[in-house]
């Protein structure tokens, strides 16, 4: 990398902090989802919390908005609430990172976002009609950046939504929506 230009590389594995991942040199760990019990704000902070316990290598910490594996186990899970999510942000931003936040240069204030369009996997927070719409996205603006006024964002037309929802052949069955119960 340093060749070609760059200052180094970072690099991040998937899971919990481990004295295995320190042991290899690994810069540091985030999760790429927390599973189905991550619609849960307090299972977000405690498993982030968990993983920060291992001051050997840095915990980049991961909001998770769930994981509705319906494609998977033909069940449907909840994924976390624009409320929830706005409140996880708040809470890395405001305390975890002055309290926990590895002293690193890359790492400080340094969050992940779990995972922008992960349909097939159940993990987005790319806008969804009917579902949570732009709510995740307007989160990330107003914690990160302290935007509150979204008279100026671009929504798609009626016509385009209609047009987004059909990009799949006429023979294929799209999923009906079930109640979670």
């Amino acid at each position: 990398a340093k060749s070609y230009g760059f200052d180094g590389m970072i690099i991040l594995c998937n899971g919990d902090a481990s004295d295995n991942y320190a042991n290899m040199g690994i810069n540091g760990v985030f999760a790429y989802n927390w599973g189905t019990a991550g619609s849960s704000l307090q299972v977000n902070k405690d498993r982030i919390l968990r993983s920060a316990k291992n001051a050997r290598i840095p915990t980049v910490p991961t909001i998770s908005v769930g994981f509705d594996s319906v494609p998977w186990h033909q069940k449907r899970y909840n994924l976390m609430t624009v409320e929830d999510y706005a409140a996880a942000m708040e809470w890395v931003k405001n305390d975890y990172v002055p309290k926990y936040s590895p002293k690193y240069d890359w790492a400080d204030n340094f969050m992940w976002l779990s995972t922008w369009n992960e349909y097939g996997e159940g993990t987005y927070v790319m806008p969804c009609a009917g579902l949570h719409g732009f709510g995740y996205l307007e989160n990330v603006a107003e914690v990160i950046s302290g935007v509150t006024d979204h008279s100026n964002n671009i929504y798609p037309t009626e016509q385009q939504k209609a047009r987004l929802g059909h990009l799949y052949p006429d023979s294929k069955t799209s999923l009906e929506r079930l109640d979670i119960e």
